[in-house]
């Protein structure tokens, strides 16, 4: 119901994602070493303790803006 900020942070030897500035998920394994895509979806499960359920879909994506950047 309220607007998020999704980040990434790739680097060459992990990716973290954060959720509001929170760290949420590192990998520091296996880091993809080639150039990616960015996909945004409103990816979605049946776990009703984690997201929506069928009788709520279709679920609504609403992005504001979307800003890559490589550090140098």
């Amino acid at each position: 119901k309220d607007y998020h900020i999704y980040a990434c942070e790739w680097t060459e030897d992990k990716v973290v994602w954060y959720i509001d500035n929170i760290a949420v998920y590192k990998l520091d394994k296996h880091v993809p070493s080639r150039d990616m895509l960015c996909l945004i979806n409103s990816n979605y499960t049946y776990d009703t303790s984690y997201g929506p359920v069928p009788s709520e879909l279709p679920m609504p994506i609403y992005c504001d803006y979307f800003r890559a950047y490589k550090k140098k």
